[in-house]
């Protein structure tokens, strides 16, 4: 059974599935090194079949069948009415015209359709507790404003972005803020990978951009963080025609990170190099080590 409802995510043409599709594996393999993931029905993918013929292995992707689960299941037109798929899914992608859908934890839908709407980004921010990697009041802050923006603006995705921590303790802060989302039925992506500021820029960048006819990437950032954030997106975007914008929380639970805030501002040029590195040629890179 599906925990919550599939996102139904609006892509641009078959083009912009493929690419999104490629970038939402790259970031569960740089978040899980060694998933394990089952493509079927995509021999009419170019981009997609090159992806996973040629790159992927360099993320640590693998096809076992005798691990009883999948981290990402991907199911193209061409997978039929039914296709076998033996264990449990924690991610399941639909490409678009697929028949076939797969029970799954998370499942994303990709349907070819015209966008409207900014792509929302709210980066979560973590500390130990009791052992565990746990969400800071100032995510939940920045959270409630994302909430507010999907009530108040045609929102066409947004992007919970966030990692869990050195020691892998507890669920990664884009699924803790998932399971605290309180705002309307919109589609929602996750980035796990994200470590650094900066990584919550390139992952998100990459994200959006691979949907096609992104316009707006708006970040909702806590009031001490909004330079360091506002530096990173536009490096991560400068390349695209997409505009980045800042929503910034106020108060003084957001002003709480303010040590975080200036290191990271002062390795926010090094941590920028590093996930670009992680990106381009994946965890097994020298430049990809913070």
């Amino acid at each position: 059974m599906f925990s919550r409802p599939p996102s139904r995510i609006i892509v641009a043409d078959a083009e912009a599935a493929e690419l999104f599709t490629i970038e939402l594996l790259r970031n569960i393999l740089i978040a899980r090194p060694g998933a394990n993931v089952l493509v079927v029905g995509v021999d009419g993918r170019p981009l997609l079949h090159s992806f996973l013929t040629h790159q992927a292995l360099r993320w640590g992707a693998r096809t076992d069948h005798g691990l009883g689960y999948w981290d990402v299941v991907v199911i193209g037109e061409d997978a039929g009415d039914n296709p076998a798929v033996d264990g449990d899914v924690r991610t399941a992608i639909t490409l678009p015209g697929a028949r076939a859908t797969v029970a799954a934890e998370r499942q994303l839908d990709l349907v070819v359709g015209t966008p409207t709407g900014d792509v929302v980004v709210v980066p979560g921010t973590a500390r130990t507790i009791d052992g565990t990697h746990t969400l800071t009041a100032e995510a939940f802050g920045r959270l409630r404003r994302a909430e507010q923006l999907a009530r108040r603006m045609p929102v066409r995705a947004v992007i919970l972005s966030g990692w869990n921590g050195n020691d892998e303790r507890g669920a990664s802060e884009a699924a803790q803020l998932l399971d605290a989302w309180r705002g309307p039925h919109i589609p929602v992506i996750l980035d796990e990978a994200a470590r650094t500021t900066a990584e919550n820029a390139l992952w998100s960048a990459s994200l959006a951009t691979a949907l096609g006819d992104v316009r707006t990437v708006r970040m909702v950032a806590s009031w001490v963080s909004s330079l360091r954030l506002g530096l990173a997106t536009r490096s991560a975007l400068r390349t695209t025609t997409v505009r980045p914008r800042l929503s910034i929380v106020w108060g003084r639970a957001h002003g709480a990170s303010w040590r975080p805030a200036i290191g990271g501002l002062a390795h926010l040029r090094r941590h920028l190099r590093v996930g670009r590195a992680l990106l381009a040629d994946g965890p097994g890179s020298p430049e990809a080590r913070l």
